[in-house]
């Protein structure tokens, strides 16, 4: 009885380095970094882009791509800045290389999400999902808004859209 008496201090010992050790790791965690510090602010502010320009699946299929190489070099075969990072983006057409654009916003394959029933029948605009992308200067390395379920069904009620469970969940 006097050993589990000694052991049990140690144990909550342990858990809590444990958890702490989770924690500052968790922290560590530098997010997505994208292979070009893309300027939303620039595009869709400055040069007065919509995001379907980049983003043009997002009113015609379930996913919106991101975007690829064909989009950019609408703009930039020729140069119009000449900033090294417009160099570094034509160098992607140069060397026909594909940007390898990194997802920050998933959700899980059990649920189901349409790009374009939100967007085109929902009228509901991009910044309800993924916040206020056109102030950034840098990509985001997480989702602004996480895509959580309380969120989803937050929305849902908001704009009286049905929460049951097999709308979304496969």
């Amino acid at each position: 009885m006097k050993r589990i008496k000694f052991l049990i201090p140690i144990v909550i010992v342990a858990i809590v380095i444990m958890a702490a050790f989770l924690v500052v790791l968790r922290g560590r965690n530098p997010g997505v970094v994208q292979p070009i510090p893309f300027d939303h602010n620039l595009h869709v502010e400055g040069q007065e882009l919509e995001c379907t320009l980049c983003h043009p699946q997002v009113g015609t299929h379930e996913r919106a791509a991101l975007p690829a190489n064909e989009i950019c070099e609408e703009c930039h075969s020729e140069e119009l800045t000449g900033s090294k990072l417009e160099n570094q983006l034509r160098g992607y057409f140069t060397d026909k290389n594909e940007i390898r654009w990194e997802k920050i916003y998933r959700v899980p394959d059990h649920v189901y999400f349409s790009h374009r029933r939100h967007v085109v029948s929902g009228k509901i605009g991009c910044e309800s999902c993924h916040g206020d992308v056109k102030e950034l200067k840098v990509p985001p390395r997480y989702p602004l808004i996480p895509p959580t379920m309380a969120q989803c069904m937050n929305c849902h009620k908001k704009h009286n859209i049905t929460n049951d469970c097999l709308a979304c969940h496969r």
